[in-house]
Parts: structure tokens; C-alpha cells; sequence
């Protein structure tokens, strides 16, 4: 409930409306005709993206995360809604908003309330981006008034399977309302995607953790190794050792006679370096 106040406070919606009644009455008080023309634009601007906005209240971004292989709702897990801008998401990736918000206990989500900088700059395209841990990205653009909405299908990793083909890119290169998205914190009930994949891949050891790209993931989930690796001082270190080993056998695969990259199956001594490394990296940072 706090969340949903806060949004419709910060809302298209909300401030949209109030300033298309205030033009509106602005114009039948104007007594020249030169005043009504100054304002008829302005009027016609807010009032068209007023309209945008409770489309977009009445027909949301919605969906349901589902597991691809099982179809069981994924619950609890980030989902990313973004806003482009027109005439500039032509060209380039400018967005007017993006909020997060986690998946319900059924993997529902809903987003009503587009972010009030779209009164300004539009918006042409809603993208939709899961954050799901230790699985395939997947991305989906929706151009107005084309709807988000229904199963969104997450895959997970699995020897062979393309892990490329998750959608059109959504994010933003200029992030003029980077409102609810939480991007360097945790929002209230998510779990941490290291735990979540420290879980999967180190205690109940779920096959698809069996897989380079899930390790990969784990591993960048608990360290910047890259960072890690220009320290001289840890040249000698075991762990640092380990860690080169590990990178070295869970480069990205290519797919055979298809193209792009697949995911590809590791050792079990490999996944058992891998938890040991995560593990302590953890404990350490």
C-alpha cells in the first residue's frame, strides 16, 4: 500500500490530470483569442498524455512469471518496467521512468502508474525486464497502446540451450526518472541474488546449476573478480588461484551450427570449486 500511494503521488495520473483541468480552465477564462491559442498546445500536449496515463492505469503492464519448464509461478522476484520516451527512443534508449516491483505469491505483477516526466517527454515504448537469478534473461518491448500482459515464460540454464535470445534491450542509456527501481538496494522482501543462487546451486544442488553460465552468474553475484584479480597482493593467493581456474572453465560456449552462445555443462568437482570459492569470496568481502 505504501508503494502504491507513492507512485500514484509521483504519477502521470495524478499531475496530469490536475494541470489539464487547470489549462482547460485557463482557456475558458482567457478573454482573447491570442491567450486561448498560447494555450492551446500546452492544453493538448498534458490532455494527450493524461490519456496515455489512464490507459496505462486501466490497461497495465501485468503478467505472470512462470517457469518455462514447469509452468509453476516464480514468486517474490524483481520485475523492471521502463518508459521510453518519443520522438528520442527513435534513436536511442531515453527513458521518462522505470519502477520495480516484486512478483506476488501466484508470480503476478501489475505497474498502473506511469512516472510524471512522461507528461513532458511521452513515452512510446513500455519494456518489460525480469531480474530472475540464475536464469536466462528476458526482455519484451510493447509500442503504445499495444499492451504488456500474460505469461512471461523464464528459462533456465540447461546444456545447449541459447542463452542470447532473451528480447529486445530495455534499458536506458539517459534515465530521466529512475523513480522505485532501487537499483543499489534491496526492496522490502527480496531476497539477495547470491543467496538465492548460492541456495540453488550449493544446497539443493539443482541440476541447472550443473551449467558454465549459471556458475558464471553465481560467481559475479558474490565479487567483482575482475577487480579482485588487480590486486598483486593476492597474486599467491589459493582462492585467487582457484578463482582463475574456475573463469577459465566456464567461458561462454558457443552453440553448434546454430550460432551465438549456449550454455554448456561443468564437472561436479568443478560446481564444488565453484560454492567454495563463492563461499568464502562472501565471507571476505
Amino acid at each position: 500500500m505504501k508503494t502504491f500511494f507513492a507512485e500514484f503521488f509521483y504519477s502521470a495520473l495524478l499531475w496530469g490530470s490536475l494541470i489539464t483541468a487547470l489549462l482547460w480552465w485557463l482557456r475558458t477564462k482567457a478573454k482573447s483569442r491570442v491567450a486561448r491559442g498560447l494555450l492551446f498546445l500546452p492544453f493538448w500536449w498534458f490532455a494527450l498524455h493524461t490519456a496515455i496515463a489512464w490507459y496505462g492505469f486501466v490497461v497495465p503492464p501485468s503478467g505472470r512469471l512462470i517457469d518455462a519448464d514447469s509452468g509453476e509461478p516464480i514468486k517474490n522476484t524483481r520485475v523492471i518496467v521502463t518508459w521510453k520516451s518519443y520522438p528520442m527512443a527513435i534513436w536511442t534508449t531515453f527513458c521518462t521512468g522505470r519502477q520495480a516491483h516484486l512478483t506476488n505469491e501466484d508470480g503476478d505483477f501489475t505497474f498502473r502508474f506511469s512516472p510524471y516526466p512522461t507528461l513532458v517527454f511521452g513515452s512510446l515504448f513500455r519494456g518489460l525486464n525480469p531480474k530472475v537469478p540464475g536464469r536466462i534473461r528476458h526482455s519484451e518491448n510493447a509500442i503504445l497502446p499495444a499492451p504488456i500482459w500474460g505469461d512471461v515464460p523464464i528459462a533456465r540454464y540447461a546444456p545447449g540451450r541459447m542463452i542470447t535470445g532473451g528480447g529486445p534491450n530495455t534499458e536506458c542509456k539517459v534515465d530521466i526518472s529512475p523513480q522505485f527501481v532501487y537499483d543499489f538496494s534491496m526492496l522490502p522482501g527480496e531476497e539477495h541474488p547470491f543467496n538465492v543462487m548460492y541456495r540453488e546451486a550449493c544446497i539443493e544442488q539443482k541440476p541447472d546449476s550443473f551449467t558454465n553460465q549459471y556458475m558464471h552468474d553465481l560467481m559475479s553475484s558474490s565479487a567483482d573478480i575482475s577487480g579482485y584479480r588487480r590486486s598483486e597482493a593476492d597474486r599467491d593467493n589459493p582462492q585467487w588461484i582457484v578463482a582463475q581456474q574456475i573463469l577459465s572453465q566456464i567461458g561462454s560456449m558457443g552453440c553448434p551450427g546454430v550460432g551465438g552462445l549456449c550454455a554448456s555443462a561443468i564437472s561436479v568437482d568443478v560446481h564444488e570449486e565453484v560454492c567454495e570459492y563463492v563461499m568464502w569470496r562472501s565471507q571476505v568481502k
